[in-house]
């Protein structure tokens, strides 16, 4: 009984950093396509048509990043009885029917997924002050600029945990509350002295963007219910 639950415990080990790994890699992506987004709708002085693009790349990460974060959420490994060779650090652990439930610890998923973001927001920011682009110092004097950034994901992020914790509104409502508290200062987080008048704000794409996000999000979130209520009836 031992040498199994060792083997598990060793087997959940593996797993969990894989999806640890997996969560850090897919708020890269996210953080990469928002804050290069950002960069490029700089870059085209407000093209709609690169917000439009830039708005596509972040749907498409936000809908990986949802489907890893759930399925992180969703991994559990079930003994009949307590052990330490489950590690607190990574598993938090319940009893049910007699049972000792392991699950992936909520507070580890969100440590990767926040150095994943970090990085991502950190090689973009790395981008801007090497090459031509060093050139530029409009797109990169103010550390004000990264708040652009660091709002746009943190609300992504948000939205993403609300929609993989059934729906869980409080963090909806915090999404929403951050966007929108961003979307009223919008002017203390603009570039200053770039060559034109944009053309579209960045700020008020971002917001838009949000919007296109969480609506695509949300109309997956209940396709996917419904297919696997329906899997399930069958």
């Amino acid at each position: 009984m031992i040498v199994f639950v060792e083997s598990l415990a060793l087997r959940a080990r593996t797993l969990t950093l894989r999806t640890l790994a997996l969560a850090f890699f897919c708020t890269l992506l996210l953080a990469l396509n928002t804050s290069g987004g950002i960069l490029c709708e700089r870059l085209s002085l407000g093209s709609p048509h690169v917000a439009m693009a830039a708005g596509f790349a972040m749907a498409v990460s936000a809908g990986l990043l949802l489907l890893q974060t759930r399925r992180a959420l969703s991994i559990q490994f079930r003994i009949r009885a307590s052990s330490p060779s489950f590690s607190r650090s990574l598993f938090s652990s319940e009893s049910s029917a007699g049972e000792c439930v392991y699950r992936v610890q909520r507070s580890a998923i969100v440590g990767a997924q926040g150095l994943g973001a970090l990085a991502g927001m950190a090689a973009v920011y790395a981008l801007t002050r090497s090459g031509k682009l060093a050139g530029m110092p409009w797109l990169w004097a103010r550390p004000t600029l990264l708040v652009n950034d660091l709002v746009a994901v943190v609300a992504i992020v948000l939205l993403v945990w609300s929609l993989a914790s059934q729906l869980d509104t409080g963090l909806l409502v915090l999404a929403l509350l951050l966007m929108s508290a961003f979307r009223w200062t919008a002017q203390d987080w603009c570039v200053d002295g770039a060559p034109v008048h944009f053309r579209v704000m960045v700020q008020h794409a971002l917001v838009v963007q949000f919007a296109a996000v969480a609506l695509l999000l949300l109309v997956w979130r209940e396709n996917s219910l419904q297919t696997e209520s329906s899997g399930s009836k069958e």
